[in-house]
């Protein structure tokens, strides 16, 4: 279908090597009678079928593990780390076994709910299957970035990713590129409107620790009348937008220092627009996007489209988004040049004049 409407002659399948789970409400019945020797195999016939009918397709599967605390195999194994250790192990076996994967196999992935996946001790868990890995040539994709708690998390895990990990790739990675002026201001916004209309903040309010973790110093005080629900002065007014901007301003300053390593090292930057919305809960619309600014601070960038079947969206659907999210600045000959790796301007430029030709005379 994706071969034949959208033109595309290219896929990377992320797929589990293991749906085990300790989670009761993730499990599904009979999974244990399907070994990972039998899901590569069974993936690989697939897709290799459909490329010996159609010889300019090309196909990667990519292993993903999980990144929760509970999703290992807790009947086998005592802890995830020795349940994704034996998972790495038996990937080497199979690519050994089955020399004609290793064209197929380039890359691993990490996917999953990340909010609490942060520090570094979290990081070392899979450290060393991943360095297993990349000694037989896979590059490491991570799956990070997103929103959660404070925008600061966001980028400490990208930071962690990078320096633990080595990731030659990130996808999401919406935590370098929300405005932290714009994000903290419109925190401040609705925590005030809740304080001068009386109503304080529990541990259970999504915006409690957000709120707990501004840059108070030595105005703690305030802090406290905002969770009581008490009435703030227009002095301590002050002092809270000191605390926002104190803390907005050195998220920023996180920000581009990660950006930098990013541009540095040449690790690639995926936006995937449509997960991205869906997933943060953060942009008021597309055009929030920042796609466009990451483009001209020189990131090197990488469009998808995350889970299609699920988001409703195509990859052609997702670069026209990103076209609208900056309509005056974003042209469309760079966002070709991006998506298709075709560096040749001129060439670009070319094809698309002639095919307006064509569509005139049509």
């Amino acid at each position: 279908d994706l071969y034949y409407k959208f033109n595309v002659g290219s896929i990377r399948l992320k797929f589990s090597l293991s749906r085990s789970t300790s989670s009761s409400s993730e499990q599904i019945p009979g999974i244990d009678d399907v070994t990972p020797e039998d899901v590569v195999l069974g993936l690989y016939g697939g897709f290799k079928k459909f490329q010996d009918e159609h010889g300019d397709f090309h196909f990667i599967l990519s292993p993903s593990f999980r990144k929760e605390a509970n999703h290992f195999d807790a009947e086998n194994y005592k802890t995830r780390k020795e349940h994704f250790m034996a998972q790495i192990d038996e990937l080497v076996t199979m690519l050994d076994k089955y020399p004609f994967l290793q064209k197929h196999m380039t890359d691993a992935d990490t996917v999953g709910d990340e909010r609490e996946l942060y520090r570094k001790e979290h990081f070392n868990e899979m450290q060393s299957g991943f360095r297993k890995l990349q000694y037989r040539g896979f590059k490491i994709r991570s799956h990070h970035g997103e929103t959660w708690h404070t925008l600061k998390k966001g980028i400490q895990a990208v930071d962690n990713a990078m320096n633990i990990w080595h990731i030659d790739t990130l996808e999401h990675g919406i935590s370098l590129g929300i405005n932290p002026n714009k994000y903290f201001h419109r925190l401040y916004q609705d925590i005030l409107r809740r304080n001068q209309a009386g109503l304080g903040f529990t541990e259970k309010d999504p915006l409690y620790r957000e709120l707990c973790e501004l840059d108070w110093g030595n105005n703690k005080a305030v802090l406290e009348k905002l969770l009581r629900g008490q009435k703030i002065t227009d002095a301590e007014d002050i002092l809270f937008v000191k605390a926002k901007f104190h803390t907005a301003r050195e998220v920023e300053h996180y920000q581009h220092d990660v950006l930098n390593r990013m541009i540095q090292k040449g690790v690639t930057l995926v936006s995937l627009p449509s997960s991205n919305n869906k997933l943060t809960g953060k942009f008021e619309d597309y055009k929030d996007h920042p796609f466009s600014w990451w483009e001209k601070k020189g990131v090197q960038l990488g469009v998808g489209t995350d889970n299609h079947v699920t988001l409703n969206t195509n990859f052609i659907h997702e670069m026209l988004i990103l076209l609208y999210t900056d309509a005056v600045n974003l042209k469309i000959t760079k966002l070709l040049m991006v998506t298709t790796g075709e560096s040749r301007r001129p060439y670009i430029s070319h094809l698309l004049w002639t095919m307006r030709k064509k569509l005139l005379k049509a």
